[in-house]
């Protein structure tokens, strides 16, 4: 963890995400479209489930009331909590026993160190 650091190629952070990461809102967000407080809302609801959730709710949004706003798609939710929180998913390998993540001086194992399992398990 010494050597850690958001700017490695292993996070894969781009250059906006480190400026948000780096420089969080410093006010209290207003959020006045209600298509994006609903986008919100359902993705915040269905944390624990997959894309695939949200995206069956996001079309019957569409077909069930096509003259309201229209919900933001699952990847497009995912920025504008971004933008809006300045936090950013960094997303790892993981040994599937949990013994290390794939990052750093192990992103190119094939097998884990500790217990010899494969990297792509």
């Amino acid at each position: 963890l010494r050597n850690a650091s958001l700017e490695d190629a292993v996070s894969k952070l781009d250059e906006a995400a480190l400026q948000r990461i780096q420089n969080p809102p410093q006010t209290t967000l207003q959020i006045n479209a209600s298509e994006i407080c609903h986008s919100i809302s359902t993705y915040l609801a269905l944390k624990h489930s997959a894309q695939n959730a949200y995206e069956h709710v996001h079309h019957s949004n569409h077909v069930n009331y096509p003259d309201c706003a229209n919900m933001l798609s699952f990847s497009k939710v995912k920025c504008t909590i971004a933008e809006y929180t300045g936090f950013e998913k960094i997303q790892n390998d993981m040994c599937p026993n949990t013994c290390l993540a794939y990052t750093g001086p192990y992103e190119h194992l094939q097998l884990c160190l500790k217990c010899n399992t494969s990297h792509w398990n």
